[in-house]
């Protein structure tokens, strides 16, 4: 006889923790969605594929997310949180982003043939892009192990 795991975890005895375990699962639910629109239109961006395997990418990208968030540890999961928005949304993209849009507006120079942003600060970002990357690539093997 099988017995069922989720069933057993849920108290179906209270009215309230049963609208909490709703709200939980409904957010959870919606969470796959909003977390696959900024990836899939990312990989889209990148590799340019044909639009008739839009279909394939949203539900490849749907069973990563799931698969991973069912199998993923919950220690492991939160140490790659931590390591991995820490070096890349503080450290790594914004200089990124301020190096593709330097070099955009590096074609808009001011009067007398210079360029818009001094060049300490391109300097600069890359010494930061570099420690992002030592961040990124010695911290996160360092929180999973």
């Amino acid at each position: 006889k099988s017995k069922a795991v989720a069933l057993s975890n849920l108290s179906l005895t209270n009215p309230l923790y049963q609208a909490v375990h709703l709200v939980v699962g409904v957010a959870a639910t919606l969470l796959v969605a909003i977390i696959s629109f900024p990836v899939i239109a990312s990989l889209e961006l990148l590799f340019k594929p044909p639009d008739r395997a839009r279909p394939w990418l949203v539900g490849f990208i749907g069973i990563i997310i799931i698969v991973i968030d069912t199998y993923l540890p919950t220690k492991i999961a939160f140490a790659l949180t931590g390591s991995l928005g820490l070096s890349l949304g503080a450290y790594i993209m914004p200089c990124v982003l301020f190096l593709r849009l330097e070099s955009v507006s590096a074609s808009a120079q001011l009067p007398g043939g210079r360029c818009a942003g001094p060049r300490w600060h391109r300097l600069t970002s890359v010494v930061v892009v570099l420690f992002g990357c030592v961040l990124l690539f010695g911290s996160t093997p360092i929180t999973v192990w």
